[in-house]
């Protein structure tokens, strides 16, 4: 699943995406804004992120930290 270059979110199956010349992809809409790809309404915002989370995951994505965070988080 590729991840958007501007919010860092996984672009979800159910969502459309734009590819930036230089091979990027960025959210052109998302799946949980209802729209079905259509509007255009970029990046998901607020409660939409967590939702977004929940979509990708159930769609197989695995968030991972980075190593300071794990770590910072696992001696909790």
């Amino acid at each position: 699943m590729k991840t958007c270059y501007k919010c860092k979110q996984p672009i979800t199956n159910g969502s459309t995406a734009v590819n930036h010349k230089d091979g990027r992809s960025y959210h052109h809409s998302t799946e949980v804004q209802g729209y079905n790809g259509a509007g255009g309404l970029g990046c998901p915002l607020d409660s939409q992120i967590i939702a977004n989370l929940e979509v990708a995951m159930s769609q197989g994505f695995k968030p991972e930290f980075c190593r300071t965070h794990y770590k910072f988080y696992s001696d909790s």
